[in-house]
């Protein structure tokens, strides 16, 4: 899997994804956000009770869905690891 986006834009979207995630939530799998690569990346967050998906443009390539966990740590270190992809 091979999925390009700038990691600026991938930063935002994690951060932004990850804002209605509770810390402690009783059910794991809402501590993280879901990847949806079609013609671009969507990321999504939910609470249950609110959902955020955000949209980022990306050049053509394969269709996949993962999860992140821990997004905020994914988004700080995208942050650190810096780059212009």
């Amino acid at each position: 899997m091979d999925i390009q986006v700038k990691s600026s834009d991938l930063r935002r979207a994690v951060a932004i994804a990850s804002k209605v995630i509770e810390s402690r939530s009783s059910i794991p799998i809402l501590g993280m956000v879901h990847c949806h690569a079609n013609g671009a990346l969507e990321v999504t967050g939910t609470d249950l009770d609110m959902t955020v998906t955000t949209r980022i443009e990306r050049e053509a390539g394969p269709m996949s869905d993962f999860v992140l966990a821990t997004p905020k740590q994914v988004a700080s270190a995208i942050g650190v690891a810096g780059g212009k992809k």
